[in-house]
């Protein structure tokens, strides 16, 4: 189990009850979240606080698999959210991939955020595998680690 894969909405109620954002009267704007959602009023608060984002298509997708990606994203977010972390503006100092080149635009500032405060290690002998799942065991660690900053 601590390998297989996590749900988006799984991390985004972990993200909500860790950081205390629960909103019970949130509502989602995503056209694949409803209400019957078990995980809506999480999904919903999450949204609202910008920590989660969904599709250009209006959705969320929740019971897709996170990826590095989002997850990354994510992270960033809510430490910016909770805590008032600035993005750093010279991402290239700390985003040294050795496939820069191939990262998305979206997640740049989040990574250099990540990577900055010591959530991602970087170097330009690792790949970011930023499409790969994220697994439940590598959800446990940096969460935990999010644990110890907020």
């Amino acid at each position: 189990m601590p390998y297989e894969s996590i749900t988006r909405a799984e991390i985004a109620a972990a993200l909500v009850k860790l950081a205390r954002l629960y909103d019970k009267n949130a509502e989602s704007y995503f056209d694949d979240v409803k209400s019957t959602h078990q995980l809506y009023s999480y999904i919903a608060s999450s949204a609202e606080k910008g920590i989660v984002s969904g599709y250009g298509d209006d959705t969320f997708k929740p019971d897709n698999d996170i990826i590095y990606a989002e997850f990354t994203k994510m992270l960033g977010a809510i430490l910016a959210y909770k805590k008032g972390y600035i993005y750093p503006d010279d991402w290239q100092t700390y985003v040294i991939f050795d496939n820069v080149e191939e990262i998305n635009d979206w997640v740049i500032e989040y990574l250099s955020l990540c990577i900055r405060e010591g959530f991602i290690e970087a170097s330009d002998s690792i790949t970011y595998e930023q499409d790969k799942p994220l697994t439940r065991l590598e959800a446990a660690r940096l969460l935990y680690q999010l644990s110890l900053k907020l």
